[in-house]
């Protein structure tokens, strides 16, 4: 078996070559913070974060990779950055494993950025809230016709102006074909 070296200018060239679908399968594996340095890659790269359609942010994960140097508003204006230079492209999956604390992180951010989920059609909505309450989800939460998997661990969601929880029931109407995975999550 004759081994092969290739030059760096050949294996950029091969990465320069591979059409948006396969890059975007291939970074589909990478932890999000990785997927976004690869825009350092060439120019045809500089924006292929702004395509993906599984986005999964953990702020846990994120603090522990920068070594604890980067606080909350950091982890929330890289969401933030990501979600608006987004092109468009349908959500195969949104997952937010994230703290609010009321000061940084609100649920007002947690909405935004479910919003934006749903606005692109997505398939699996995972939200993990380490600690805090979401007062109230989008409206379109609950008339999304998109969802099929919606996984909610540690939840507090607080119902204060729907006790016959409505809300929840026409979620589960319009979601026929919706898997819901609900694991330490509370109704307040």
């Amino acid at each position: 078996m004759e081994k092969t070296c290739l030059s760096y200018e050949q294996t950029v060239d091969r990465l320069r070559s591979l059409p948006h679908p396969i890059r975007n399968h291939i970074l589909s594996f990478l932890p999000m913070e990785e997927a976004v340095k690869t825009s350092v890659l060439s120019r045809q790269w500089r924006y292929v974060s702004s395509s993906l359609s599984n986005l999964e942010f953990n702020q846990i994960d994120y603090q522990e990779k920068m070594q604890n140097d980067i606080h909350s508003i950091d982890f929330r204006n890289f969401v933030d950055h990501l979600i608006i230079i987004h092109d468009g492209t349908h959500m195969g999956s949104f997952s937010l494993t994230v703290y609010i604390d009321d000061v940084l992180i609100k649920d007002t951010n947690i909405n935004t950025w479910i919003f934006f989920a749903i606005m692109h059609n997505v398939q699996e909505l995972c939200l993990n809230i380490e600690s805090g309450t979401v007062e109230k989800l989008p409206a379109c939460f609950y008339s999304c016709c998109s969802l099929t998997v919606l996984p909610l661990n540690q939840l507090v969601l607080s119902f204060a102006d729907d006790p016959d929880n409505r809300a929840i029931k026409i979620l589960m109407g319009q979601c026929k074909t919706v898997t819901l995975s609900p694991r330490g999550c509370y109704l307040e």
